[in-house]
C-alpha cells in the first residue's frame, strides 16, 4: 500500500513540474511578444533602437506629439504623418484596406506592399477620415438626459440617444 501512495505521490509531482515548465514557456513567451502595438504611456519602455532597424523613423517625442493628429478612420484610429495626408493605422485598419484593394493579380495580404513614394500609394475607396478639430467636454450636456428612477436600460438608451445627438450636431458645424 505504501509504494502505490508513493507513485501516486511521484506522479503527481512530475505532472505538476510538467505543467509549472510548460506555464513558465508560456509566461516568458508572452512577454517576448512584440506586435507593433503600444499605447502612449508605453512608448518610453520600448526598444527604439529595435524600432528603428525595422524602420521607424520618429522619435519617442515626435510619435507622441502625434495624438494631436489623431483621426477616425473606418472604425479605427489613425494620425497624420505627413503634411500630404499620409496616415498611419492600425492592424485591422490596414488589413481591411489590403483586402479591398487587393486583386487576383496583386494579392497585398499575402504578399505585403511598401509605397517608396507618394505616387505608389493605393486610394482605398470607402474609407472614411473624421478629423478632430475640438475638443469639448459634453459631459453635463449628455448627463441632463437622466430621470430619477430610470432603470439600468432607459437610462442606457436615454445616454445613447443623447451621444448621438450631440455627435449629429457636431459633425454639421462648419
Amino acid at each position: 500500500m505504501q509504494t502505490g501512495r508513493r507513485r501516486a505521490m511521484k506522479a503527481f509531482v512530475q505532472r505538476s513540474l510538467r505543467l509549472a515548465a510548460v506555464l513558465v514557456l508560456v509566461l516568458f513567451t508572452v512577454s517576448l511578444a512584440d506586435e507593433g502595438m503600444w499605447l502612449l504611456d508605453q512608448l518610453k519602455e520600448l526598444d527604439w533602437k529595435s524600432l528603428e532597424k525595422r524602420g521607424m523613423k520618429l522619435s519617442p517625442r515626435e510619435v507622441y506629439a502625434l495624438k494631436d493628429a489623431v483621426v477616425i478612420i473606418d472604425g479605427g484610429t489613425g494620425e497624420f504623418v505627413s503634411p500630404k495626408g499620409l496616415v498611419l493605422t492600425n492592424h485591422h485598419v490596414a488589413f481591411g484596406a489590403l483586402q479591398r484593394a487587393s486583386t487576383p493579380e496583386h494579392n497585398y495580404i499575402e504578399n505585403g506592399f511598401l509605397a517608396k513614394t507618394m505616387e505608389e500609394e493605393i486610394p482605398i475607396p470607402g474609407y472614411e477620415v473624421l478629423i478632430t478639430q475640438a475638443f469639448k467636454d459634453v459631459t453635463d450636456e449628455v448627463k441632463q438626459v437622466l430621470k430619477e428612477g430610470m432603470s439600468p436600460v432607459e437610462r442606457f438608451d436615454a445616454l445613447n440617444r443623447q451621444m448621438e445627438k450631440i455627435r449629429e450636431a457636431a459633425e454639421k458645424e462648419p
